[in-house]
């Protein structure tokens, strides 16, 4: 089941980084930024695509190396735990998302916590 949910996790998030990678001044401009200027895209790609690829690769060498599952699935869980807890937390502060950013928050959630069962369930928590 974890080399499963590390190679769905491989998949979505190295397509992630390299769509956002490709696409960020298309995609911030449809979620409501407005155009962008060179140093918010130099962020955008590295935080959105490059981080996103990084991870993707991780849990891609965990998914077929096993000494790797562990930090992979810990990594996963704080990245996108920490990302749906400040979604939460922006609530108050900034009203309802868009259904992408809602979106997004979920898929971080469900991860996070998958991540953390997942832990647990092989001994590794």
């Amino acid at each position: 089941m974890t080399r499963l949910f590390l190679s769905v996790n491989a998949i979505l998030f190295i397509g992630f980084g390299v769509y956002v990678f490709f696409t960020a001044p298309e995609i911030f401009q449809n979620m409501g930024f407005g155009d962008l200027g060179s140093n918010a895209l130099y962020e955008v790609r590295s935080n959105y695509g490059g981080v996103s690829l990084g991870i993707g690769l991780l849990c891609a060498f965990a998914a077929f190396k096993s000494k790797l599952e562990r930090p992979a699935l810990f990594i996963l869980m704080t990245y996108t735990g920490g990302y749906a807890l400040g979604r939460i937390l922006a609530l108050p502060y900034e009203g309802t998302p868009s259904m992408a950013l809602i979106g997004y928050g979920v898929f971080e959630a469900v991860d996070a916590v998958l991540a953390a069962l997942l832990l647990k369930s092989e001994g590794n928590g």
